[in-house]
């Protein structure tokens, strides 16, 4: 099995990835990804969306195949995008410039959300 794990090859270098890194460091990676995404999933909207959807068409098998390629497809990309944004920018700038977008789209949402509430409340007091 380690030998399996060890011959992933990292196209950005001229080095195999997992030979440079140990077993341990394989899987740590490993388990942060799948519990950090399997956590950070639950309940939201592509959750509920895929229980509607299987309640709907009643074929869980097709559902699943489906999500499983449409999260590998931008889940991909992601992981590439980053991998060559990392070739360019240094990782503590990368950091940096991700906190900044994760803040302001939670500020945007806030700011969405409280303006369809006060329009909400203008409709309901004009009704």
């Amino acid at each position: 099995m380690k030998k399996l794990l060890l011959r992933g090859r990292n196209y950005f270098t001229d080095t195999t990835e997992l030979e440079e890194a140990s077993l341990d460091k394989v899987i740590e990676a490993f388990a942060v990804s799948l519990f950090s995404i399997a956590i950070a999933e639950l309940g939201d909207k592509t959750q509920i969306g895929l229980i509607t959807l299987a309640a709907t068409i009643r074929k869980p098998v097709a559902i699943f195949l489906g999500m499983v390629s449409g999260f590998f497809v931008v889940a991909g990309s992601a992981v590439l995008i980053g991998q060559a944004l990392l070739a360019v920018i240094p990782l503590s700038t990368l950091t940096f410039i991700s906190g900044l977008i994760f803040v302001a789209m939670g500020i945007l949402m806030l700011k969405v959300d409280v303006e369809s509430k006060v329009a909400g409340h203008e409709q309901r007091v004009l009704s």
